[in-house]
């Protein structure tokens, strides 16, 4: 796929998304890395998903700008998992909190649009976006003009991911 068959930016959800399990509800403090798992107080484990970090790469290297957006809420253990798990450097912005996808796809174009330099023309439009999610109620987003990617088997890979842009590319949505 050319840099033009992408969308400029794309959202991921987090919780089974990245990783299986909710961060609000699984993860004890303080956690910890070791290896490629994080370890949280009660000794639970956590490994990302193994297309993630791949796929991120990817995107960072066709400059796609990446988004978080997570309902989490514990922001903070979500902010240090990205962290441990080196993914923070990929990141370009992330919205937390109980609020919609919708809101937190708004507050990131918003924020994204306000940040540029009068001369760049770069603004970034609902329509270049898709948002990749385990939760279907959040294709809600579709009615900004977000292209929805469900995650049907909760967790970014790389068959889903072709799906989505595809279906980006071709104006349907994934599921």
């Amino acid at each position: 796929m050319t840099q033009s068959n992408f969308p400029k930016a794309i959202v991921f959800d987090l919780d089974y998304t990245f990783w299986p399990c909710w961060c609000d509800a699984h993860i004890s403090t303080p956690i910890r890395v070791q290896g490629k798992e994080i370890i949280d107080a009660k000794k639970f484990r956590v490994k990302l998903y193994p297309d993630v970090v791949p796929i991120l790469e990817y995107l960072k290297e066709r400059n796609v700008k990446i988004y978080t957006a997570s309902r989490t809420g514990t922001p903070r253990i979500a902010q240090k998992m990205l962290k441990l798990f080196e993914l923070d450097s990929y990141i370009d912005g992330s919205e937390w909190g109980y609020n919609s996808k919708v809101e937190h796809i708004n507050r990131l174009v918003t924020r994204h649009n306000k940040d540029l330099d009068e001369e760049d023309k770069e603004y970034l439009k609902y329509e270049d976006m898709c948002l990749f999610d385990d939760e279907y109620r959040n294709s809600d987003v579709e009615r900004l003009g977000v292209t929805f990617c469900h995650l049907v088997d909760e967790k970014l890979t790389w068959v889903d991911f072709r799906k989505g842009i595809q279906g980006w590319c071709s104006g349907v949505r994934a599921d």
